[in-house]
Parts: structure tokens; sequence; C-alpha cells
């Protein structure tokens, strides 16, 4: 009978996951003829083209995604059961996006409650924006990723996507902010593509409210020290305000924003994390002390 090889598993399962040969030969430092002559192999072996390689990467067929799924459960299974002959307990590697509309002191918390209801994990963590998860498709890296959404909009078709948090969004800004009554209102804002500044200012259009942009931010991190700094106000979610901060909505009778959903998209194998997640993820969302900002 004819059997898989382990190492050509992992190396196909690395190049799927890094989307390029290229980073693949990298991590697993082998030269890129070397992994080339082992997916020759293993296709020669399914009988099966397992990849798409082209200018931007290589990406599974569709019988090379059913490989990928059956891959990283064998490998999975044989890391398990080496760790049991040897009397080790398994370690999980858990591969983590995180949107950056949580503030560090909240992703601290996360992992770390992650951590402590979950044995023997090491973590890989990689904090980016919501839009850059889903416009560049890099979800697929990650064996769970976190991002927002505005509350009611569609996803993409997907079945391993769970709603896991809902929050209002405010329109924040420094408790010592000082704002002339007739001077257009200062806006901190964040690159174009970010899909919640887009509706915050579609918001100010539509309802005729005057404003410039103040502050142009390349990150949340960037737009909460502009808020700091009372260079303006900016569209955030609650748990990313810090309490030196207030919500200028009712004040400033600025028009309500809608409410953002959390969304965990995960890969099946990472089942017994979900929940874990789930929870934290909810603590964060429906308690405003709940952690230290």
């Amino acid at each position: 009978m004819e059997k898989l090889d382990l190492e050509i598993l992992h190396t196909f399962v690395v190049i799927v996951e890094m989307g390029s040969y290229t980073k693949a030969s990298n991590i697993l430092f082998k030269s890129q003829s070397a992994i080339s002559e082992q997916i020759q192999k293993l296709e020669v072996f399914c009988d099966a083209q397992l990849l798409h390689r082209g200018r931007y990467g290589a990406k599974p067929t569709a019988i090379g995604e059913k490989m990928y799924k059956h891959a990283k459960k064998i490998l999975s299974l044989n890391d398990n059961i080496m760790a049991d002959i040897r009397n080790h307990d398994s370690v999980y590697e858990l591969t983590l996006s995180i949107t950056d509309y949580f503030m560090p002191a909240t992703i601290a918390s996360v992992l770390r409650g992650l951590r402590d209801q979950c044995q023997n994990i090491q973590f890989n963590v990689s904090i980016q924006s919501s839009s850059k998860m889903l416009l560049e498709h890099t979800l697929e890296q990650y064996d769970i990723a976190l991002f927002i959404h505005l509350n009611g909009q569609r996803l993409p078709d997907n079945d391993n996507f769970m709603v896991v948090g809902h929050e209002p969004l405010c329109w924040a800004g420094s408790k010592d902010l000082s704002i002339t009554g007739s001077a257009p209102l200062p806006i901190i804002t964040l690159p174009k593509g970010c899909l919640l500044q887009k509706l915050a200012i579609d918001k100010l259009e539509n309802n005729k409210i005057s404003y410039n942009l103040s502050h142009y931010a390349s990150s949340v991190i960037g737009m909460q020290s502009a808020i700091e700094a009372q260079l303006g106000i900016g569209c955030l979610n609650r748990s990313s305000m810090s309490k030196k901060f207030i919500d200028y909505t009712d004040i400033l009778k600025l028009p309500a924003l809608p409410d953002i959903d959390y969304i965990m998209y995960y890969k099946s194998e990472k089942n017994p994390f979900i929940n874990t997640i789930k929870g934290l993820v909810e603590r964060v969302t429906s308690n405003d002390d709940a952690f230290e900002k």
C-alpha cells in the first residue's frame, strides 16, 4: 500500500499557508527547487494538480484545498501521537490575527485568558486592520482571526464565521478637547479603505455637518494618540476608548453611529479554542471595566 510522506505533507501545508514557495523555502530552510520537487512528487502520488503557481504566489486548487484539510489533520494527529508516546503534553500552535480596534491592554488580556484556560499553547499573533484581512484575503493564513464588521452587513460565504460580540461606535474625543461651535468639526481619520471611517465621513456629509480632516492616522493606535493629543474627534468602538476619552455624539448632536459585530473566522480543527475565545471577546465588549484601559 502506498503511503503519504509526512515531510512532503508538511511542505505542502507551509506553502499553502504562506502562499509562496519563496516564503516556504525560508521557513523550511530548503531550496525552492527542493520543495518544488516535493510538491511534484505529491501531485504525481495524488494524480492531481494541488497548487496553482503564478506571479502572485501559490494557491491551492479545489483538490488542493481538500488535501490541505486532510494534511493538517494528519500532521496534528502525528504530533499528538508522538507527544502521547513520549509522555509529553501536546503543544498547540495557534496562529492568530486580531483587529487593531482592540486596545493593546485588551489584546493582552484576551491572550492571557486564553493561555490560562487552554494550557500548552504557542502563540503567533498578528495585529492588523479588519479591512486588510477581508480585502486582501489573508484569513486563510490564520487558525483564528478576529475582525470587526458593520452590524447587519453581509459577510462572504463561509461556514467558519461566527459572531462573537457586539459593540457601539462612538464619536470619540478627549475630555479636554475645546471645540468652537461655529468652526468646522476637526476629524481624525484612517487612510481610505477603512469601512468604519468611510461610514463616519458619510454620516457627517449626509447630515450636512461641516468638518475638516485635521489628522490622518496610519493605524488605530495612531488615531488614539491623536485624539489624546486633542487634534480632533474620531470614530472608535467603545472598548478602544481610554478613560481620557468621551463620546461626543450627544454633546455635539452628531449623527448616531451603528453597532459593529466582532466576527471570528476559524479553522475547523481549532474548535477546542473557539468557545474560550468567544467568551473572552464577549467579556471585553460587554463590560467597560472588564479590563484595565
